[in-house]
């Protein structure tokens, strides 16, 4: 993610409605209700398609590792 987008929320703590980044692809995009999602520390994370969740679910701590996310 070279740069921030205006009015994109971190992850995790970003909620339906609001775009954020996807810790897979980087690209931001807007969640709704049927976005898939895993649970990182018991919050969600969101992801932009199901190939990305799929590919979190495989390499999730390089994932967290690689998006700084690893703390959680």
């Amino acid at each position: 993610m070279a740069g921030r987008s205006a009015g994109a929320v971190s992850q995790p703590g970003a909620h339906e409605g609001q775009k954020t980044y996807c810790p897979v692809s980087g690209v931001v995009f807007q969640i709704r209700r049927d976005s898939p999602h895993r649970d990182v520390g018991g919050r969600p994370v969101y992801f932009c398609c199901e190939s990305c969740a799929r590919y979190f679910g495989q390499h999730r701590a390089k994932v967290l590792a690689t998006r700084r996310l690893a703390a959680l």
